[in-house]
């Protein structure tokens, strides 16, 4: 959390990439929600979508699922944008 604080979101995603390995499948899924985070703070939307959807579909976590809709229409409004900008 302090690193995420601090936005050190590149040293946070470090260690739950390391979360990934946990037996733990409920700290697992934790840690793929959070690199979903990262990904979008990253403006990496799509990398983001990936790890949401893989917190839901291999861990359980619930939050996944629904914040992958969140960043799909995160993604669209930002492709709608760059179609306004041309």
């Amino acid at each position: 959390k302090l690193k995420v604080r601090v936005n050190k979101w590149n040293d946070a995603a470090e260690l739950w990439q390391n979360a990934l390995k946990d037996p733990n499948q409920k700290v697992a899924g934790r840690a793929a929600y959070n690199l979903a985070l990262a990904s979008e703070m990253d403006g990496k939307l799509v990398l983001a979508i990936e790890w949401a959807k893989k917190a839901y579909s291999d861990y359980g976590n619930k939050a996944g699922r629904s914040y992958t809709n969140v960043l799909y229409k995160r993604l669209n409004d930002q492709e709608k944008l760059k179609q306004q900008m041309q």
